[in-house]
């Protein structure tokens, strides 16, 4: 090639494209983002989600057969921040941080029990315990009152008349 004759480059070059995304890597970012958006491609994958349903359901539950303790991470992270589960696990000595029930006891792991309100993380539970701390709205008055309430049936109470 002479001096001051360009060469012509054309997008269909495997190498030059190949080039092109290492040295642009936001720009490649951006046009993904960009494409994934369009409705085009949210029916095309609707379109090949439903014809290989069954495959790719197939697929995930054997991921997560397979990989149990990196899906539980990725679940508690992205539910919670970073957290470390087996810190806590071993701090509380496998045990209900309210009930002092032990893991080997329970059919489902210990839950993480945190503030609803500023997402902080407090510790870890059974789900029994859980559960009961969730149907009383995490309140500390409620939970009072029940124990008062449940006290004085313990000891004999008598019902009202209505």
């Amino acid at each position: 090639m002479e001096k001051g004759e360009t060469q012509e480059v054309t997008t269909n070059d495997p190498g030059y494209m190949r080039q092109w995304r290492a040295n642009n890597p936001d720009k490649v970012k951006a046009n993904r983002h960009k494409y994934k958006t369009t409705s085009r491609y949210r029916e095309h994958a609707r379109e090949y989600y439903q014809v290989n349903k069954e495959a790719k359901k197939a697929y995930a539950k054997a991921y997560r057969a397979a990989h149990k303790a990196e899906v539980k991470r990725h679940k508690l992270k992205h539910l919670y921040g970073e957290i470390d589960y087996n810190a806590m696990f071993e701090e509380q000595e496998g045990q209900c941080a309210i009930c002092d029930r032990h893991q080997s006891e329970l059919q489902l792991s210990l839950c993480v029990d945190h503030d609803h309100e500023t997402g902080e993380t407090r510790s870890l539970l059974c789900s029994d315990c859980n559960l009961g701390l969730g149907c009383f709205r995490d309140s500390p008055k409620l939970l009072s009152i029940a124990s008062v309430y449940m006290e004085k049936w313990k000891k004999g109470g008598k019902k009202k008349k209505g």
